[in-house]
């Protein structure tokens, strides 16, 4: 039965051993009903003792079919697998009434309500007590795009990292509800219904749309995301709960998701009164220029937070729609500015559903050289197409322990929760895969001194690295620190630069009333991939002398200036892309430029590399001369991350003749 169950579908399993039962045999015809399959689930629904579930499970299977018991094993699931969500079926009961489920999330008055007007309409209609489905945020990846989604101006929030909660009040009740629409624990918010009336003296009936998080109540500061889960734990008696409070949809008897979020957010200001530590207000600020953006993104990215939440300014509140846009390091500039590390893969899990009887989701870790163990840092499941993860399966080489914690090899220090079904048979001859994520973080479970990766995804099989070339756990507490201590936003600041016309200095480098000079020793500037808006400059493709300096005396161009350059980690190193780089890799060329790294169309100009994509070609160039290297383009990858230029011999192209 285990083995069976591995794969992936325990509704299945059950039919299947269910038909060979002769204990308990089925029933040979389907006689249930629909209101009696109801009857069944309320009732289990309502039992809270495992006995008397297991009791009514087996009165209720007595009379079922194999096909039928399968059938139940997956309504109680919440999952019928049948390719079909909510809107499919619920559009065939009315027009309206996705909507309606989608504000209200309570099927029974839904479709009393839909069916009983057949004719009529049935709009969503929000209701005091019954949880609402959050609207949502959308990935934004650019000032720019921000500036197009929020023509009205926008509220840019702090995005804090702790738990959604809609908080609903009727007189001296209170429920609250998480992102799921579940309630959320009581030890989170039991101590609220003391505080929510003295914030509210006038709001007898209201809905919150909010954020719960541990803070420290001597520095007002918000703890680690995770915190929550341990509140009553004595290392956070300094510590509360508090509620930061950014939206209002509901307010003593008057529905406010179609007022623009100005109205709703003037109705907080007038009737919230703050209480320390307990009920304040989300902090934000109202942007309508570009630059103001920039700089707020800057400034809490350096502060460690985890990003901003953009609102358009006469936006109404959609429960259920990504109309928010968020902004996170990982998501700007394709990925440049996330965290990622070159982990090992140590062991794997069995994947569910479509994935499941197949490894696909994997366990990643780092070498701790002091103790020559191999350390968990992470588990990852997305990032690998369904064609890799299927050649995976033949070329990961592991042994089969099936989640028993006895059976892990001394090699791996592994915590029992994160005991996998599979263990590389020989961690030295394991894939090296390249990790991102939103960032590093503290995670328990893990042993890499408890270093984590939040949001992980497989972002590179990195075949040019083994197990002594990934990131060992020294490496990763010194990535994890710097990530922590300093953010590196000049991209982010030269993008500002760019787009406004003028330059922007880095607080990194120079303090507020430094006037800082610009290095003349520096010939090469960002003005090859500068792009301008409608109001001068064009993209400027050539780096030649001649060319700038047209771009210098034209009317139609304006001068970048860099005020605070960055280091010149490719001073002297001038390459020439093949293999349509520029295209295919725009950030990493970027990077190159920025950190003094010169391109070169004239192949006859002091080449110093051949940058490839891939570390093999069937034509070799010897027209370059014996002295330039070729390499691939990782070898700019790892010299950006690491800041300074590595070994090119790990990346080197090799001639392989067809």
């Amino acid at each position: 039965m285990l083995e069976h169950l591995e794969q992936g579908d325990v509704s299945e399993t059950i039919q299947e051993f269910f038909e060979k039962s002769r204990k308990f045999k089925p029933a040979k015809k389907s006689t249930l009903t629909l209101q009696e399959v109801d009857e069944f689930l309320e009732e289990l629904s309502s039992l809270t003792k495992e006995d008397e579930q297991m009791n009514h499970l087996k009165i209720f299977a007595a009379k079922c079919t194999g096909n039928d018991l399968k059938v139940v094993i997956r309504l109680i699931k919440h999952d019928l697998r049948m390719n079909a969500g909510a809107k499919h079926v619920l559009d065939g009961v009315h027009p309206d009434a996705y909507q309606a489920f989608q504000s209200s999330r309570d099927i029974k008055t839904v479709i009393t309500r839909c069916l009983g007007n057949k004719d009529k309409s049935s709009k969503a209609k929000i209701e005091l007590m019954t949880p609402v489905l959050p609207m949502l945020a959308e990935a934004c990846k650019s000032v720019e795009q921000a500036m197009k989604k929020c023509p009205n101006g926008m509220y840019s929030e702090i995005k804090y990292d702790g738990e959604r909660v809609q908080v609903h009040k009727k007189g001296s009740e209170f429920k609250y509800f998480s992102r799921s629409l579940k309630p959320v624990l009581p030890h989170k918010v039991a101590h609220f219904k003391d505080f929510i009336p003295q914030a509210f003296p006038h709001g007898k009936d209201l809905i919150l749309d909010s954020e719960i998080l541990m803070i420290d109540t001597h520095t007002g500061k918000p703890l680690p995301f995770g915190t929550l889960g341990i509140h009553k734990k004595s290392e956070f008696r300094d510590a509360s709960v508090c509620l930061f409070v950014f939206d209002c949809i509901y307010y003593n008897g008057e529905i406010l998701t179609n007022k623009p979020i100005k109205h709703r957010k003037q109705i907080l200001k007038e009737n919230m009164t703050e209480i320390q530590n307990h009920i304040v207000f989300s902090e934000l600020e109202e942007i309508h220029d570009p630059k103001d953006l920039s700089n707020m993104i800057a400034k809490v990215l350096k502060l460690g937070l985890e990003g901003l939440v953009l609102k358009d300014m006469m936006s109404i509140y959609e429960p259920g729609k990504r109309h928010w846009l968020k902004v996170k390091k990982d998501y700007l500039f394709g990925g440049a500015m996330a965290d990622s590390a070159d982990l090992i893969v140590l062991g794997a899990w069995y994947g569910t559903g479509k994935k499941g009887g197949m490894m696909s989701i994997f366990l990643m870790g780092c070498l701790d050289e002091d103790n020559d163990k191999f350390c968990t840092v992470t588990k990852v499941s997305t990032g690998h197409d369904d064609k890799t993860l299927e050649r995976l399966q033949n070329e990961l080489d592991m042994v089969k322990i099936s989640s028993d914690a006895a059976k892990v090899p001394n090699w791996l220090r592994c915590t029992k929760t994160m005991t996998p079904d599979f263990v590389a048979r020989d961690p030295k001859s394991q894939p090296v895969w390249e990790i991102t994520g939103a960032e590093f973080t503290k995670h328990e479970v893990h042993t890499a001194d408890g270093i984590s990766i939040r949001f992980p995804r497989v972002t590179k099989i990195r075949d040019d690295k083994s197990w002594d070339t990934a990131t060992t756990l020294k490496e990763l507490k010194v990535l994890y620190t710097k990530s922590k201590e300093n953010t590196d936003v000049s991209l982010l600041m030269k993008e500002t630069s760019e787009e406004s016309g003028g330059s922007s200095s880095s607080p990194k480098r120079k303090k507020p009333n430094e006037s800082p000079k610009q290095d003349k020793s520096k010939k090469n500037t960002l003005e090859d991939f500068v792009k301008r808006d409608e109001k001068g400059v064009k993209r400027k493709l050539s780096g030649r002398e001649s060319d700038v300096k047209r771009a210098k005396t034209s009317s139609n161009y304006k001068k970048v200036e860099i005020k605070n350059p960055l280091p010149n980690y490719f001073e002297n190193v001038k390459v020439v892309l093949k293999d349509s780089i520029r295209d295919r890799e725009p950030e990493v060329i970027r990077y190159f430029i920025a950190y003094g790294g010169v391109v070169l169309r004239n192949e006859n100009g002091g080449i110093t590399h051949v940058v490839h994509l891939k570390n093999s070609t069937d034509e070799p160039d010897s027209k370059y001369g014996p002295d330039v290297k070729h390499v691939t383009v990782d070898w700019i990858k790892n010299c950006v991350a690491s800041e300074s230029i590595c070994d090119y011999r790990p990346y080197v192209v090799c001639w392989k003749p067809t």
